[in-house]
């Protein structure tokens, strides 16, 4: 053992150089610091240092228990430092910062609260107030899911790098997001949807964007689904709208799940937005999307477009008077479920499950990680298919009436016929809240026995009459578009 100072500065603490013998027989030399300047202070704690080696290497001192010892000291503060770059090559794309910080964030809110400075002193029992006192300032069970996914998340990178044995938040569990969801969104119906066009062709420019840019917007979003950030993100070279399908490519670092999507767009649309990107440079923004007010954006539009509803009846004192009462176009119904922009690509896949597609397919242009998550948010669209099944079912399998005496008859019984379930449309007509297919000329007209269904398609018609059925791409499987009318920019229609 040697004592030595790797400074002449006043005040530099003493070193301890030593041999520690290792398990595998070899010997190693060491060299720490005492932490002290004082040589007769530096001494002893040399002595300990020693010490220690020796019992560790007869193995009366854990190794492993030690470093969890000294891990469990250090400050959650120290612990977050490497941590960071786990969070930064977890997250990418434009928002990769502002998700870092805030999982950083709910860590130190956690800890502050608790009134924790190691990460040796969490707990669940902290945990559990820190959720309790949360709920009862207010927060959504989503907020509070949140938090509680970024703080295990952090006792689990912990773990993981032997920095603490066991996972102190490994038994709490995340709320159910739906328990309480703050904000419920609607789809937009059809017929809304095209007076949502002719409000903001009348608008002109709002919130630096045309009426034209933010028509085109509105379009794109609702036919591949995009989200407002991806939407945000494209670029002119993002379009290919000479394929034989043409199609969106939102980039790996841009989509939720840092995965490239292909979305298809219809070959009208593609011919609305030729002349409009020839305008953009290849690197250039394709939309300039507001960040934090695209939803006021698309409600100012709707706003316009009920006014113009509004007004379409002001010689009928009658109609308008019950349209007054309507919450047609309105941002937010009578139920409280709200129209933001987010709520254009749910109605991507609302006007997809109206049209009877199917719900793998709806998957696929939504990018949901599983089917579950599809059929939660847009089975209740097809709520007239389960009963119409089951009363196709009952007939199929009824038992035909045949002799009673002999149990035989002369003649061959016909099967019960299946309910008609589907529209007298012509070809290339949609399948609407259920109903199974669309006929193939006028011979097969049948009647709609679903009054619900019959409503939808006499509110509908011209909306049913412009949508083609959802093709599947033959060769580069890309997700199929959602096709519906186009506006008419000059006419503003």
């Amino acid at each position: 053992m040697k004592l030595f100072k790797r400074s002449s500065k006043e005040g530099s603490p003493y070193y301890v150089r030593y041999w520690e013998k290792l398990r595998n027989g070899q010997s190693k030399q060491r060299w720490t610091s005492t932490g002290s300047s004082e040589k007769s202070v530096a001494k002893q704690i040399a002595a300990k240092i020693v010490s220690d080696a020796a019992l560790r290497q007869h193995g009366v001192i854990d190794p492993d228990q030690e470093r969890y010892q000294t891990e469990a000291k250090r400050t959650i503060e120290d612990h977050l430092k490497d941590f960071t770059p786990r969070l930064e090559s977890r997250y990418t794309g434009a928002k990769a910062k502002i998700n870092v910080v805030g999982q950083l964030n709910y860590i130190r809110a956690f800890a502050a609260y608790a009134k924790i400075q190691t990460v040796g002193e969490i707990n669940a029992d902290m945990m559990t107030r820190y959720i309790v006192h949360l709920a009862d300032a207010g927060k959504s069970s989503r907020t509070i899911g949140a938090m509680i996914g970024a703080c295990k998340h952090f006792t689990s990178w912990l773990r993981i790098h032997r920095k603490i044995r066991l996972d102190p938040l490994e038994t709490i569990e995340r709320p159910d997001p739906d328990s309480d969801r703050r904000l419920n969104r609607r789809m937009l119906l059809p017929t809304e949807w095209q007076w949502l066009i002719q409000g903001a062709m009348k608008a002109g420019e709002r919130f630096g964007m045309t009426a034209q840019e933010r028509c085109l917007a509105y379009r794109v979003a609702i036919q591949t689904g995009l989200r407002a950030g991806e939407l945000r993100s494209l670029k002119r070279g993002s379009f290919n709208l000479d394929d034989k399908q043409p199609h969106v490519r939102a980039d790996s670092g841009t989509t939720k799940n840092r995965q490239t999507a292909y979305q298809y767009i219809e070959r009208e649309l593609a011919n609305d937005l030729r002349p409009f990107l020839a305008t953009k440079l290849p690197t250039t923004l394709v939309f300039n999307l507001p960040k934090k007010e695209a939803a006021k954006m698309l409600q100012a539009d709707l706003s316009d477009a009920r006014t113009l509803w509004l007004a379409e009846c002001k010689k009928d004192p009658t109609e308008r008077a019950k349209r007054e009462l309507s919450d047609f176009l309105k941002p937010t119904n009578e139920s409280g479920y709200a129209l933001d922009f987010h709520s254009l690509r749910h109605t991507c896949g609302a006007w997809l499950a109206i049209r009877g597609v199917q719900p793998k397919i709806i998957q696929a242009v939504m990018r949901h990680s599983t089917i579950t998550l599809t059929l939660d948010t847009y089975g209740h669209l097809l709520e007239g298919a389960q009963s119409a099944a089951i009363d196709s079912a009952g007939e199929l399998t009824s038992i035909p009436q045949l002799l009673r005496a002999t149990g035989t008859t002369d003649s061959v019984p016909k099967l019960a016929t299946i309910p008609a379930t589907i529209s007298a449309t012509k070809q290339g007509a949609c399948s609407v809240l259920g109903i199974a297919s669309y006929c193939e000329s006028g011979e097969n007209e049948v009647e709609i026995e679903n009054e619900k269904s019959r409503d939808f398609l006499s509110e509908n018609a011209a909306f049913c009459d412009g949508l083609q059925l959802c093709s599947v791409a033959e060769d580069k499987g890309f997700e199929p578009s959602t096709g519906f009318p186009a506006p008419d920019f000059e006419s503003g229609s």
